[in-house]
């Protein structure tokens, strides 16, 4: 049988991991699913055998996922390919995430954008669960628990 994952647990995990606030890591226990945090955000001591690559498996950074700016296009191609030019400015200078997100807010897109941004990170980690011989648990990509929804998380 193999071990599940917290799904929410996993998503707060790369969000940690990917933060530019200070250095983290996190790590999934491969017998049993379990996820230590290193660094900052840590509220205990690392396992000992945290580093040994048999026993666990460091959790991906957005990046790894095709989460960053590549996310960001599809979002655009599927939601808004009409601002594809604007945002393509909007990145061309320090501060655009901060500056996409403004535009989208003042579009009336962010909560589309939120959805969106949420669904496609608990697909990709459903994914990278599977591949590593995880089962997943918890919310779905299908939308249940959304962050910034229903029952869900806020923002």
């Amino acid at each position: 049988m193999k071990p599940t994952i917290d799904i929410e647990e996993l998503v707060l995990s790369v969000d940690m991991v990917s933060s530019p606030m200070g250095e983290a890591e996190a790590f999934v226990n491969r017998r049993d699913g379990r996820i230590a945090w290193v660094g900052d955000m840590a509220d205990e001591e690392p396992p000992d055998d945290l580093h040994d690559e048999q026993a666990w498996l460091a959790v991906p950074h957005k990046h790894e996922l095709d989460l960053g700016r590549r996310l960001v296009d599809r979002f655009v191609r599927s939601q808004c390919p009409a601002l594809g030019d604007e945002i393509d400015e909007v990145f061309r200078r320090r501060g655009g995430w901060r500056r996409f997100k403004d535009l989208l807010d003042h579009r009336g897109l962010l909560d589309a954008w939120h959805a969106f941004e949420d669904a496609e990170t608990t697909a990709a980690l459903e994914a990278w669960c599977r591949e590593n011989g995880f089962e997943p648990a918890g919310r779905s990509a299908a939308g249940a628990g959304i962050p910034g929804k229903a029952g869900g998380f806020s923002r």
